[in-house]
């Protein structure tokens, strides 16, 4: 699978457990909770500019959401290949 700037991003995976998510986030300091969506965030100077820029504590993010549906979470398979 592609972004929008054509990088590999790698396979789409579906994680159904909480406990599994609460797992992956937890091992991941880039990513965090937002109610019961997933927040990936990536040091960017340049995201002031972006579309998905956000300013949080003074620097600059690059921000990806990664929303609950009702069959769980679609994550890139990275995540999951960082935390088992």
């Amino acid at each position: 699978m592609l972004n929008k700037n054509n990088k590999n991003i790698g396979k789409i995976m579906l994680v159904k457990s909480l406990e599994k998510m609460e797992s992956i986030v937890r091992g991941n300091k880039r990513l965090s909770w937002d109610g019961w969506d997933v927040i990936l965030r990536i040091p960017d100077y340049s995201a002031w500019k972006k579309r998905d820029g956000v300013l949080v504590s003074g620097k600059w993010y690059v921000q990806k959401r990664y929303p609950v549906s009702e069959k769980g979470w679609s994550v890139p398979e990275g995540f999951l290949n960082k935390n088992g």
